[in-house]
């Protein structure tokens, strides 16, 4: 995990160190909004585009809120959206002036106008995108070239829950090949280990060692699995891309409308494969600390959201074997 002290963004510590200047306020919220500053200053290292986390662009901060909103209780996002509003406000004002436009103007437009798309409705608060095992066999044999490193992405996706840039930034040396298990990495949430299943061998010895991953130039010196034909490491979008374009072609993706800033959002992306293991696991009968375990969930309370969409499961198997369904002699 990244230490802040290690983060050379001295833009973005000087956005901090104003946030500290206002005299109307207590040392506590003083506090409080450096501390969550600092905390999007060390997401933003491992998952930004830009070098400095004050030219984040709107689509990065929304990322990192809906992070927030994954992993923390509701009072802790809200105390980072206010905090950031502050942060990328002084960025953008007259006492710093790093830059012309404020971001979170819009991130605000985004996250307080939610999409009122009648699919949306229709589906209610509750509805947690996701496929069934039927639709992830037909998006994996779907993906576009190259398909072994591609068709590798999504049943990885499928079987571990690893979140987007956790599977970008998986190394060789994260894979025991011989215990099928990886050592996920996470400045968000340290270590965990995460299992595949005896299935995934072939595409994945196909890929390291068949010459396939070799093809690459970039694969010469990359430590990581997955590179693309220019850099050793895919970019931030590409996983997404590969995953939306494989669920186009297999005839499962789903419009879901358009978010407040008019971009078409879609259903099947990388964070409904996330979604799609943790409902499988417990269809599969996962315990729920597992799980949560699995997920790098921080609370209890962010893997139980899943229980809705195994409920109708359990009242079909009491339906079909539940008490008084057995046969009388």
């Amino acid at each position: 995990m990244n230490n802040t002290s290690e983060i050379d963004d001295r833009k973005a510590e000087r956005a901090i160190e104003a946030l500290g200047a206002d005299n109307e306020k207590s040392e506590n919220s003083i506090a409080t909004w450096q501390s969550d500053a600092r905390q999007f200053l060390k997401w933003y290292a491992d998952n930004g585009v830009e070098e400095s986390a004050v030219d984040a662009e709107r689509f990065e901060i929304v990322d990192y809120l809906e992070y927030c909103d994954e992993n923390f209780h509701p009072n802790t996002v809200a105390s980072r959206h206010g905090s950031l509003k502050k942060f990328f406000g002084l960025v953008a004002g007259e006492y710093l002036n790093f830059r012309e436009d404020n971001p979170f103007t819009k991130v605000e437009e985004v996250r307080s106008q939610p999409n009122e798309d009648p699919m949306q409705k229709e589906q209610g608060d509750d509805f947690i995108p996701h496929i069934s095992a039927e639709e992830k066999e037909q998006l994996a044999e779907n993906v576009p070239n190259p398909r072994i490193r591609n068709e590798l992405i999504i049943r990885m996706l499928w079987q571990t829950g690893m979140r987007e840039h956790e599977i970008r930034n998986l190394k060789i040396s994260h894979i025991d090949r011989e215990q099928r298990i990886i050592t996920v990495h996470s400045s968000k949430t340290g270590t965990r280990k995460v299992a595949y299943q005896q299935n995934v061998d072939t595409l994945l010895t196909q890929w390291l060692d068949g010459g396939y991953r070799d093809r690459f130039a970039s694969a010469t010196d990359s430590p990581y699995v997955f590179v693309s034909r220019k850099n050793e490491q895919l970019a931030k979008s590409r996983v997404n891309d590969v995953v939306k374009k494989g669920a186009k072609a297999a005839g499962i993706q789903e419009s879901l409308g358009t978010d407040a800033a008019g971009k078409e959002r879609w259903k099947v992306t990388t964070h409904c494969l996330r979604h799609s293991f943790a409902i499988q696991s417990l269809r599969n009968g996962m315990n729920l600390r597992y799980l949560q375990e699995l997920m790098g969930h921080e609370k209890l309370e962010t893997t139980e959201k899943y229980l809705i969409e195994v409920e109708s499961d359990a009242l079909e198997q009491q339906k079909h074997i539940g008490p008084g369904t057995e046969k009388s002699d």
